[in-house]
């Protein structure tokens, strides 16, 4: 064969460069972008948490309510039970039985 066949890597590299360039370029510039709205949602976040502490509320204790919140109820409900299923084994008091306490 006199020429690069088609399919050929360099061949489709330089006919496609152009393209591929621009391209790439706005892709990773969309990403770029998007890390920089990230990181001040972030901040945003972490601001709404010294808030939170401010008025005397436990930050670790609402990432948890809301990561559970999250959860469908099925989920929710079986991680509950491998709770109380994993403490009660251990002797410890589960979290399902002081509301049983009461």
């Amino acid at each position: 064969m006199a020429g690069k066949a088609k399919g050929d890597l360099e061949h489709d590299a330089a006919t496609n460069a152009a393209p591929a360039h621009g391209q790439l370029r706005a892709l990773v510039e969309r990403i770029e972008r998007m890390n920089e709205e990230i990181s001040a949602l972030q901040d945003d976040r972490k601001e709404i948490f010294d808030e939170a502490k401010a008025f005397g509320l436990d930050p670790k204790i609402m990432r948890i309510i809301i990561r559970r919140r999250a959860m469908e109820k099925a989920k929710r409900d079986e991680q509950d039970a491998l709770v109380h299923v994993y403490s009660k084994a251990l002797g410890d008091a589960s979290p399902a039985d002081a509301e049983t306490d009461e």
